[in-house]
């Protein structure tokens, strides 16, 4: 099952799982996709500040979105630019 390692928890994997994952993953969902008592996935989930890698994570994912976004932005300002200059229309 993904997520164990000999027969313990993996919990580098595990918190990729949650930090990456999505709004509906919660701990308590992640303890019950592995079979998982929800008491001792917070108690570690806490302890290895998976909110704060989460929110951290998601900001970063913001930035970069946002820059990609500024960057296809200047490419068609550019564009539009050359073609003003060479007399073409938009």
């Amino acid at each position: 099952m993904p997520g164990h390692s000999s027969g313990r928890f993996d919990w580098e994997a595990l918190e990729l799982e949650y930090v990456t994952g999505g709004d509906d993953l919660s701990v308590r969902e992640l303890a019950r996709r592995h079979e998982a008592s929800f008491s001792h996935f917070a108690v570690q989930a806490r302890n290895r500040g998976w909110e704060q890698k989460r929110r951290d994570y998601r900001a970063r994912s913001l930035v970069v979105a946002e820059d990609e976004i500024m960057n296809k932005m200047a490419v068609r300002v550019a564009q539009v630019n050359c073609q003003s200059a060479a007399g073409k229309p938009r």
